[in-house]
Order: C-alpha cells, then structure tokens, then sequence
C-alpha cells in the first residue's frame, strides 16, 4: 500500500510539473522576420526623434500619426541618459517606456511596460554594441527647416 502511495505522489509531481513553455528554444534565422533597417533615435535641442515621427520632449502629451495603439505620445528627458515615452489611445496609458543609454554609450537599455491587455507585461531588452552615425538634421515643426 506505502508503494502504491508513494508511486501515485510522484506520478503527479511528473504531471504538475511540465509546462508548454518547458525545454529549450531556438531562433530560426530564416522563420524571423527581423527588421531590414535598423532602428534610429535622435534626442536633440529639446525634440525626440525615432521611426519617422519627431516630438517635442517635454513630457505634455502630443497627437501623432494614429495607430491600433496609440493616438498621443509624451518624451520626457529623465537625465542625460534616460528618456521616458508614454503612448495612449483615447486617453488610456497603452504603453510606458523607459529607454537608458550607458555611461559608455555602447548599450541601450529599453524597460517596456505594455497596458493594452487586463494583465500589464514588462519586457526589458538590451541592445549592445551600438553603431553611432552621424545625426540626420531635425526638421522645426514650425518652419520645416533643419535644426541641430
């Protein structure tokens, strides 16, 4: 009977215990689609830049080009490192992030909190080995003309 009892505890412990998400994963390289340009950001004279759109970054809340997830965005400059992005829709905080650059400059450090579902998801990506180019000129929302 002390068999029959220890063999059902752990023909259950088994059971519990394995989960979808259980053994290793491997990246295809040629299933993932990764993006064919790298991604630019731009900080400069009190405007943030990235992907297209340019913004003031000041923290106020400002419309931009309108998506599934968001209509408004707000950059707020944190410290000389660490810029904060919030973007909502129809007034509803959709995403928080908080992208860090190292004191070497060399690693970025994006802290994403995603608030579009019930339960909030944090993810946090690190980029290292940075390529610095040249900044591309930021054009003045008022005038259309460069700035640096």
């Amino acid at each position: 009977m002390k068999r029959l009892l220890v063999l059902l505890l752990l023909s259950q412990t088994g059971q519990l215990a394995q989960s979808p998400f259980d053994g290793t994963w491997i990246i295809v390289a040629n299933a993932t689609q990764l993006p064919q340009k790298p991604a630019e950001y731009l900080l400069a004279n009190g405007m943030f830049r990235w992907g297209g759109t340019e913004i003031k970054a000041d923290g106020t809340e400002q419309k931009v080009p309108e998506t599934g997830y968001w209509d408004t965005i707000s950059v707020r400059i944190v410290n000389e490192l660490t810029v904060e992005i919030i973007s909502r829709k129809a007034g509803k905080t959709m995403f928080t992030e908080v992208d860090t650059v190292s004191t070497d400059g060399n690693t970025l450090t994006q802290l994403v909190k995603d608030t579009t579902e019930a339960q909030a998801v944090e993810i946090e990506t690190t980029t290292s080995g940075l390529t610095k180019g040249q900044p591309v000129p930021m054009r003045s929302p008022a005038r259309g003309k460069p700035t640096r």
